[in-house]
């Protein structure tokens, strides 16, 4: 167990993490892919129309979609704590993350559908056959 200048141990704020991974992932997954199939086949900059000019709709979507960004930055800030370094290398994210490691690729992977090129969801909506 690695205790911070504080003195409080480090164990229980990866034991949050890996509980809340839980309730932010599925939340965050599901809003990230169909923000991703808004770019590949709707208007890239209205995303979400109906919903989000709705501020009992919005609101909770803004929450989700913070609380995703917030997750992953607090995994990163505790991976680089427990591997010592700013970059840690995949066996030490492992390594760090245990058998929760696959919580951290799910996020990475969600993050990464959610911050692809736009030319990229273009190519994939034209694929499917979306009209713009």
């Amino acid at each position: 167990m690695i205790a911070d200048p504080a003195g409080h141990a480090s164990e229980s704020r990866f034991e949050v993490l890996a509980s809340t991974w839980w309730i932010v992932c599925p939340a965050f997954a599901v809003l990230s892919l169909r923000l991703v199939a808004e770019r590949a086949c709707a208007d890239p900059y209205d995303l979400l129309p109906g919903v989000t000019s709705n501020p009992r709709w919005a609101w909770p979507l803004a929450l989700v979609y913070v609380a995703g960004h917030l997750w992953c930055l607090f995994a990163y800030l505790f991976t680089t704590d427990r591997a010592g370094t700013l970059a840690p290398g995949l066996p030490m994210i492992k390594s760090a993350w245990g058998r929760h490691a696959p919580k951290v690729w799910t996020m990475a992977a969600v993050l990464a559908l959610e911050y692809a090129p736009m030319s990229l969801s273009r190519l994939v909506g034209a694929h499917l056959g979306c009209q713009w």
